[in-house]
């Protein structure tokens, strides 16, 4: 996971770099590789992305996709189309017919697009990290493109093109602002046309707005949780009941959200580590929550569903890693990691009254 971590680290910085180059510089900074690399990490982690994310059905407690399931057919065969168009202005010759460029362009235009919504809908700490160097990927493939037309003699104009082509060269061979509004307006009737087409496979006309409204608990949901009790999601405490007790080591009660649960240390380090990101760092707790509460809540279900201790326990030794990890940030970082550990899922009147007691013995 580190090593993930600091490939996507690198790869963003390439982007940067290279995204500064092309907009200040108008040339390329970095070696051919180094953005191919870049590109297929970026690639790879929309992908992941999407797959953890996807669902096919929702509710308003722990299994909240970003994109409404009855609505996800629309924005994936948008965003495969954007994909498409990038790697027609990315890896195709100049020397192809006009008309295509064109459509290429237009295509990842409205990826750029459909990117900024879905960073609206994710929150400002997920976009930065992930939606901004997807934008600056596409803007970097427009820019280059915009260069590599420009330089292209074969798009002069000649007594033996139609009008369509010669529309076609005249956009390609404009300037970079007139270019961006005409692929920006060129938007709509390829979205309508995609909408006309998905009609036939139970999509909806407002599918692309239903998609990010009919959600819940992101910015731009719609959907309502008002009243609605959530039962516990936190698939650690399956594993802390359901295993052999020899191994995963349940060692007292514990209570979440009104209900006694069985704890052991795993949940208690894992809860403790949580609660310190929470505390000193919010914005990279709301992220990681987010992705926790999909995972957390489909492996809660098999868990639930299959009642094997024998899987409850290869989830605990799995967990051992992430449980030694926890451990070492915790006793990096707070001052008495223990007491933390030792308070959770208490019930808030003993966990007030423990740590005033060891503030005093302290």
């Amino acid at each position: 996971m580190q090593i993930l971590f600091i490939l996507l680290f690198f790869a963003w910085a390439f982007i940067l770099v290279e995204f500064i180059g092309e907009i200040v510089y108008r040339k390329n900074i970095l070696p051919m590789g180094f953005m191919i690399f870049s590109e297929i990490s970026v690639a790879i982690t929309v992908i992941m992305f999407i797959i953890v994310n996807h669902s096919s059905d929702q509710d308003c407690c722990y299994n909240n996709p970003f994109i409404s399931p009855e609505h996800s057919l629309t924005m994936y065969i948008l965003i495969g189309l954007s994909l498409t168009g990038f790697i027609l202005v990315k890896f195709s010759s100049p020397l192809i017919p006009p008309m295509l460029q064109v459509l290429g362009n237009v295509l990842v235009s409205l990826g750029i697009l459909i990117n900024i919504f879905v960073g609206i809908q994710l929150g400002w700490e997920l976009a930065l990290a992930g939606n901004l160097p997807i934008t600056m990927v596409f803007i970097i493939a427009l820019s280059k493109n915009h260069r590599a037309v420009k330089s292209n003699i074969d798009l002069e104009f000649s007594h033996t093109d139609t009008a369509t082509v010669r529309l076609a060269k005249r956009i390609l061979l404009s300037d970079s602002l007139s270019k961006s509004f005409i692929f920006g307006v060129a938007i709509f009737p390829l979205v309508f046309l995609s909408t006309i087409i998905l009609l036939l496979f139970g999509q909806e006309v407002d599918s692309i707005i239903r998609a990010f409204t009919e959600t819940y608990h992101h910015n731009l949901s719609n959907l309502d949780c008002t009243n609605v009790n959530c039962p516990d999601g936190h698939y650690l405490c399956t594993v802390a009941a359901s295993g052999h007790n020899q191994l995963v080591k349940p060692f007292r009660e514990g209570y979440r959200r009104g209900k006694t649960i069985k704890v052991n240390r795993q949940l208690l380090i894992a809860n403790a580590f949580e609660e310190l990101l929470e505390d000193h760092i919010p914005s990279i707790h709301r992220p990681i929550r987010k992705i926790y509460n999909v995972a957390g809540l489909k492996t809660k279900m098999a868990l639930d569903c299959l009642e094997n201790k024998w899987l409850a326990d290869t989830m605990y030794i799995l967990m051992k890693p992430l449980e030694y990890f926890f451990l070492l940030v915790l006793y990096t970082i707070d001052s008495k990691p223990e007491n933390r550990i030792a308070v959770q899922y208490l019930k808030r009147e003993d966990r007030r009254r423990i740590k005033i007691e060891m503030s005093e013995v302290f």
